[in-house]
């Protein structure tokens, strides 16, 4: 199953929801803030040229600097190492950005709970919020063509304070998602 194509029917299957659980809506982010592109920029040929003109740059000051070619033939090829440790460094730790995660998050709505299920590098994958642990639902950041953040408010008894335990980002139609969400949670509470 490919995890963009998320339906409702598809949750079920997977065995994320419980016995009796029905999902009421499925959801994603329509952020328009940044590219919402798998992994961090491919290296193109601008790339290549800014790092060959560093590598040639600083293999020439070097040996101009020491009257050694060698010398600036190791500092060039040092210069070229570094830079493609840094760039599997990059590659490796930053290639999941926040809009990449976002693009492949789905929210769900069903009758016992909120779930946010992300298909990226993150430590919860599936987060799920129970109906009896949600005080309250509002839409935040409204836009004007309806998108905006739904808000789930709960209280930390331990902590004696009010909590936002989770959000749905940028959803389409934010204030019919509130609705939805409050229908379910009263309906929950009985």
């Amino acid at each position: 199953m490919n995890f963009l194509q998320l339906r409702a029917d598809d949750v079920l299957g997977d065995g994320i929801l419980n016995p009796g659980e029905h999902v009421l809506w499925v959801g994603t982010c329509w952020s328009r803030r940044g590219k919402q592109e798998k992994s961090f920029p491919r290296i193109g040929p601008w790339n290549y040229l800014v790092l060959l003109i560093v590598v040639v740059g600083s293999g020439a000051g070097v040996s101009s600097a020491t009257g050694s070619e060698l010398a600036g033939l190791l500092a060039g090829l040092v210069v070229l190492a570094i830079a493609y440790v840094s760039w599997e460094w990059i590659q490796e730790h930053v290639r999941d950005s926040d809009m990449y995660c976002r693009a492949q998050t789905r929210y769900l709505i069903t009758n016992r709970r909120a779930m946010v299920m992300r298909n990226c590098r993150t430590n919860q994958p599936v987060q799920s919020l129970p109906w009896t642990y949600v005080d309250g639902v509002c839409a935040e950041q409204m836009r004007l063509d309806g998108r905006g953040t739904v808000q789930f408010v709960g209280w930390d008894a331990v902590a004696k304070r009010s909590t936002r335990p989770m959000r749905f980002f940028m959803v389409r139609d934010a204030a019919g998602v509130v609705e939805e969400a409050r229908s379910a949670r009263e309906a929950a509470r009985g």
